[in-house]
């Protein structure tokens, strides 16, 4: 007679990531995704935020792994990690940093429109994702992603 017993491991669970706030739309910065039953010793890692991989993880412990992010732009994303073929995720516990806007440039423009502005600010991604820019109520007729810093609106 044969006596087969099988087992399994408990998948990863995801609690945290820290930065915890916010991380900014350039990406190439490291996260620290915390949580439970990553393994007992590094069995290729991998992490995800939202849907893409890290540029890198590297296993820390059986709760932290290291990941470097790539660019992108967005909030609650869920964290991913993979230790061995078992996934765990984490549910809106990373967020990328909202656009800020700094200074716009002419100051003053006419009523009548017909007048491109550029603002320059802070975490406007690093490709065009559909950009639309407002000046007040009023969308504007055309935005035009320059960098990350950089948009103008027409």
């Amino acid at each position: 007679s044969t006596n087969t017993r099988s087992f399994s491991y408990d998948a990863p669970i995801v609690t945290a990531a820290s930065p915890a706030i916010t991380a900014p739309t350039t990406g190439d910065v490291s996260v620290t995704i915390f949580g439970e039953n990553f393994g007992a010793w590094d069995v290729t890692q991998q992490s995800r935020i939202g849907g893409t991989a890290g540029l890198f993880s590297q296993w820390v412990s059986d709760s932290s792994v290291l990941c470097r992010l790539q660019p992108g732009i967005g909030a609650q994303f869920s964290s991913f990690v993979t230790a061995g073929r078992l996934v765990g995720s984490g549910l809106g516990v990373f967020k990328y940093r909202d656009p800020s806007i700094l200074s716009s440039t002419p100051g003053n423009i006419p009523t009548t429109g017909d007048v491109t502005v550029t603002l320059v600010g802070s975490d406007f991604g690093m490709w065009n994702p559909s950009t639309v820019a407002r000046v007040g109520d009023t969308t504007c007729e055309a935005t035009i992603w320059v960098t990350s810093t950089v948009i103008t609106c027409r």
